[in-house]
């Protein structure tokens, strides 16, 4: 009689300190360059959990997350966007409850370097929502 060997569960990779702090749901407080996205984009919100982007408008979340994947080797700090097969090359900087993101407003066009929309880039400016 055969004896069946489990292998051992791996455990969950640890969460590097940059992911820690990008987590969580954040409100966006203001949006500079480019079209403005519908709706008031005060009441806009964006949830990242687990490598992936949730919109949240009126309440709801959008029908699919983005997928991103943060780059903490590049200065600014980077994060690469992936909504099906486009991908977009932004740019963050957290500091403490508050969060800019800068992405470039032209699909397939280089990580920006500054958070200033004169370069074709549209900015978000994020504040951190307090657990419940």
């Amino acid at each position: 009689m055969g004896m069946a060997v489990a292998a051992p569960v791996p455990k969950p990779r640890e969460k590097s300190k940059d992911e820690k702090a990008f987590e969580g749901t954040w409100q966006v407080k203001g949006y500079e360059g480019g079209v403005p996205p519908p709706g008031d984009i005060r009441q806009m919100q964006f949830r990242f959990a687990d490598g992936k982007w949730f919109v949240i408008a009126d309440g709801k979340a959008g029908s699919l997350p983005d997928t991103y994947k943060l780059r903490t080797t590049t200065t600014p700090l980077g994060i690469d966007v992936a909504d099906g097969d486009r991908l977009t090359l932004g740019s963050y900087e957290i500091d403490g409850d508050r969060m800019t993101i800068a992405l470039p407003s032209l699909p397939k066009a280089e990580r920006p370097t500054k958070f200033d929309v004169t370069s074709g880039v549209v900015v978000f400016t994020l504040q951190r929502l307090k657990d419940k």
